[in-house]
């Protein structure tokens, strides 16, 4: 993503040889330095159109960059419209404050969401742990294959019999 250093015209192509010497666009700029970020003053987009934009480096995920820019001449369209309601109506006030209260709530839901899933998690972990617990102690040799045929469980007869799995594939461990 190259800025252009000022608005190009709508429908022009511009050879990819003079793209390559403009230099990249602020938001490219730090996201090939893998940094996230948020600029709202704005800045030249591709077509060198003023916008604001958000990027985040998701590395953990192998994704290299998530982002979301818009025009800054529309992105705060909705926020000038809450200031005239605000400002020009007597039930302004109401409005917003009936806002805020829904906003509360919203949070308040979201967080008494975000326990319960917690709870799940936790309760699926101590599932999985009995489970493995249980297959652990029969009284028969077993194992977990996967498609890949490495072996990323064994119980504790199959271990005693074909030693440690781990590394392995399975028909390694038969020989």
């Amino acid at each position: 993503m190259r800025d252009p250093g000022k608005k190009l015209p709508q429908g022009i192509l511009i050879n990819s040889k003079l793209k390559s010497n403009w230099p990249l666009t602020f938001m490219a700029e730090k996201a090939t330095n893998k940094l996230s970020g948020i600029n709202l003053q704005g800045y030249p987009d591709y077509r060198g159109v003023e916008v604001v934009g958000s990027w985040k480096w998701l590395e953990n995920l192998d994704l290299r960059i998530i982002a979301h820019e818009i025009d800054k001449s529309g992105a705060y369209k909705p926020l000038e419209a809450w200031t005239q309601l605000f400002i020009y109506s007597p039930g302004g006030i109401i409005i917003v404050e009936i806002s805020l209260i829904w906003l509360y709530f919203k949070q308040v839901k979201n967080e008494i969401e975000g326990h319960s899933r917690k709870l799940d998690l936790e309760k699926d972990q101590n599932e999985r742990t009995r489970m493995y617990d249980m297959l652990n102690n029969l009284p028969i040799l077993f194992h977990l294959q996967a498609s890949d045929y490495s072996v990323p469980f064994a119980n504790k007869i199959f271990i005693k019999r074909f030693g440690d799995p781990t590394g392995k594939p399975f028909y390694s461990l038969m020989h």
